[in-house]
């Protein structure tokens, strides 16, 4: 065990079955490097970090702590965390780094997130792309549950999302000059303190980009 800012590196989460009352205390991290921990960032990429099944019932337990994911090959920090735990002492941790530096308060959001930034894209346009696919297909009265960014064509030139709609998983394609566009637009990144950057945010700033 050790210690990063005010962070102690494994913590105990209390866990209880929400279906048959089962009580244990789950081991769990609060600091990721991905660079020397591949595994426990590829169980944040498979939503698996977060998550508990009940040896005693099956079901699968949902949890969420504070964790914080320094990625200095790509330039970026995430830091896990509630709303309601967020504070302005936040802001100064890896405060040396020029990086990229969001909030998570959802762990649904991860993966997507950790993807974008290692790809080199600007999250924020991402967002607003995402939310441009959503008031389009919403248009064409399609109501999805998901929309994420799935990857990037660079021989076709276009930005490529996944959505599922019904538990049908659909795809759909933006160009290059859409992402370049809303890029151009965007203010300096504010690399001082944490930023939320998903469809709440892409929602308070759409406006600048339409």
């Amino acid at each position: 065990m050790y210690i990063v800012g005010d962070l102690m590196k494994s913590i105990l989460v209390e866990i209880t079955c929400p279906t048959c009352l089962w009580h244990t205390h789950k081991p769990s991290d609060t600091v990721v490097i991905p660079e020397f921990e591949p595994d426990l960032k590829q169980q944040l990429e498979q939503e698996e970090f977060y998550a508990f099944t009940c040896p005693r019932c099956g079901t699968r337990i949902s949890f969420f702590h504070t964790c914080i994911y320094p990625d200095k090959q790509h330039h970026f920090v995430l830091l896990m965390k509630s709303e309601k735990e967020k504070k302005a002492a936040d802001h100064h941790l890896y405060a040396d780094m020029s990086a990229t530096k969001r909030y998570i308060s959802d762990a649904r959001d991860i993966a997507e997130k950790i993807h974008i930034l290692e790809e080199g894209f600007d999250d924020r346009v991402i967002e607003i792309l995402k939310l441009k696919v959503y008031i389009y297909l919403k248009k064409q009265q399609r109501y999805p549950n998901t929309l994420r960014y799935k990857d990037r064509d660079k021989q076709s030139e276009t930005i490529w999302f996944s959505y599922t709609e019904n538990d049908q998983e659909d795809v759909l394609a933006l160009t290059w000059e859409s992402y370049l566009q809303v890029k151009q637009r965007m203010p300096e990144e504010d690399t001082k303190k944490f930023h939320e950057i998903n469809q709440r945010w892409a929602l308070q700033h759409i406006k600048n980009f339409t």
